[in-house]
């Protein structure tokens, strides 16, 4: 009845099927055209909370490859590190010693004019005149307090060991001491001056070493630049380059501490009348160079020869040490660190422990530097390069997600 209806007022069932056909048309068109808005769209608009852990989900997939990527190679440096670590450390030796050469040297180029060469050699001349001067004035004096202070000990050897025997626990200890103090006595001198004569040689393959590094840098470093992938290689660059520049802050704080306490453990010394006053000093300067636990290992040769007076004199002497530390440690050192370099205390102190417990010796002094080029290379390397990466990439993300919703917008 409907559709006759509609024929009797003039619509043909052409006419009909075509506008209903038409209508369906239309109805289709509409759909197609909201389909896509039901559809879910990766980035829309931005700051929606569902676009925003979509985009952190892939950032955090992106991260942790690369931080389970630079875990391996980590791990990696320190199974080498720990095979090779010794030829590794002598290497670094170089390179310290090629840093002060460089930095000796570029004062007096620009102080003569001459060329960088000249200049490297005229602060090798002047190093050699200072240590021959110092061991022709200070020699002798230092030979005669050695047997003094030789003899000494063997005085404290016989009262120690005449306590010792008095107590049953004592002539114990006495007992288990002697057991074994034949062969093994003589095998520790033989690797005490094993070790000494090893130590003595190191540090000439260093120092030569280190002057062919600080005569011609450039080549040493191009090679070792050329051992990355070509788009990596001037990142590296930057990076050597900042450890150099790290590595020379370190040592012009480290120059100034040992200057400071050379010249406060002279002044004190001389004023409580302690014999080679100048020579103490100058090795307790010297040993200021390894933080902290040259600082203690410095007042033992100076308490050592005033042992050889009366006890007050010794404690004084302790007193002096005591007081100048605090004073670098408290007021000058804050400063120096403030201006050249500023390494977290505890870091220092643990890589001391650390690479002391590996190495020995030479692991507690040069752990201090080789922590500010560690911490250099990981800030470079590590937290600028991979953990700020992806950060910079969410942002280009949300960047390109605004351009879309901004050209919709009227």
């Amino acid at each position: 009845m409907r559709g006759a209806h509609r024929v009797a007022n003039g619509w043909s069932a052409d006419g009909l099927r075509s506008c209903r056909a038409g209508r369906g048309c239309q109805r289709q068109k509409s759909r197609s055209r909201k389909q896509p808005d039901r559809l879910p769209v990766p980035i829309v608009v931005p700051g929606h909370p569902t676009e925003m852990s979509h985009l952190q989900s892939r950032a955090q997939g992106i991260d942790i490859a690369t931080v389970l990527k630079n875990i391996a190679w980590a791990v990696g440096l320190v199974l080498l590190f720990a095979v090779i670590g010794r030829f590794l450390l002598l290497v670094f030796a170089a390179a310290l010693i090629a840093v002060a050469f460089s930095i000796l040297a570029r004062a007096v180029k620009r102080w003569t004019g001459v060329s960088t060469t000249a200049a490297l050699g005229i602060v090798c001349l002047v190093v050699l005149a200072f240590l021959l001067v110092l061991g022709i004035f200070s020699g002798p004096s230092l030979v005669d307090q050695g047997q003094q202070l030789g003899a000494q000990l063997m005085t404290w050897q016989k009262e120690a060991h005449g306590w010792l025997d008095q107590r049953g626990w004592g002539r114990q200890l006495l007992e288990r001491l002697n057991a074994g103090q034949g062969g093994e006595a003589v095998s520790q001198a033989g690797g005490a001056v094993m070790g000494i004569f090893g130590a003595l040689g190191a540090l000439l393959v260093a120092v030569a070493a280190g002057l062919y590094f600080a005569g011609d840098p450039d080549s040493y470093v191009n090679g070792a630049v050329r051992l990355f992938p070509p788009e990596r290689r001037e990142r590296v660059r930057e990076i050597i380059d900042a450890c150099g520049a790290m590595l020379s802050r370190w040592l012009l704080g480290q120059a100034i501490g040992m200057a400071f306490v050379t010249v406060l453990v002279y002044v004190g010394l001389t004023v409580l009348g302690v014999p080679l006053a100048p020579l103490l000093a100058l090795i307790a300067g010297l040993l200021n160079f390894v933080p902290y636990v040259g600082a203690f290992a410095g007042s033992v040769p100076a308490l050592m020869v005033a042992a050889n007076g009366d006890p007050q004199t010794m404690i004084w002497v302790a007193v002096l040490f005591l007081a100048v530390q605090m004073i670098h440690g408290y007021v000058i050192d804050p400063r120096i660190q403030e201006k050249t370099s500023s390494l977290p205390p505890a870091m220092s102190i643990l890589s001391q422990t650390v690479l002391g417990m590996l190495f020995g010796i030479i692991g507690i002094v040069l752990a201090t530097p080789i922590l500010a080029v560690v911490i250099t290379i990981v800030r470079m390397a590590y937290v600028e390069d991979v953990l700020e990466q992806p950060k910079e990439a969410a942002d280009d993300s949300l960047a390109i997600a605004d351009e879309p919703a901004a050209l919709e917008q009227p």
